[in-house]
């Protein structure tokens, strides 16, 4: 059996030991044992979640910044880089939180159209 004053240093017993059990088999005065209750049951008149409605119909699906890159031939990063830039450089976004970004494919479409350059009208 492992002592307080050795436990602490072999590595089988840090891996099997949370680090707050360790920290009571040091000091054992240093936090209280953690409790075990369960949650109480949520009261009765609490009303059941109503039925999720259909959301509005959009396109089939939205790209995601790594599908729009691999639908351009692109780095992720080039895309975020474009949503980036002061004004924007890429397709029209949703920016629906800080990690979530999803570009419609109509919009996606519409801003390649925009950039076709046509060889006889150029010159």
């Amino acid at each position: 059996m492992k002592t307080a004053a050795t436990a602490p240093f072999d590595p089988a017993y840090r891996r099997t030991t949370s680090a707050s059990a360790r920290v009571r088999a040091r000091h054992p005065a240093a936090l209280p044992a953690p409790s075990r209750k369960p949650y109480p049951p949520l009261p009765p008149h609490f009303p059941a979640p109503a039925a999720p409605s259909s959301p509005p119909q959009t396109s089939d699906s939205w790209y995601t910044t790594d599908d729009l890159a691999r639908l351009l031939r692109v780095d992720p990063s080039t895309v975020r880089r474009w949503r980036a830039a002061r004004p924007a450089q890429g397709p029209p976004f949703v920016r629906l939180s800080g990690r979530v970004v999803l570009y419609d494919p109509d919009d996606v479409r519409s801003w390649l159209h925009a950039r076709r350059v046509d060889p006889a009208h150029v010159a």
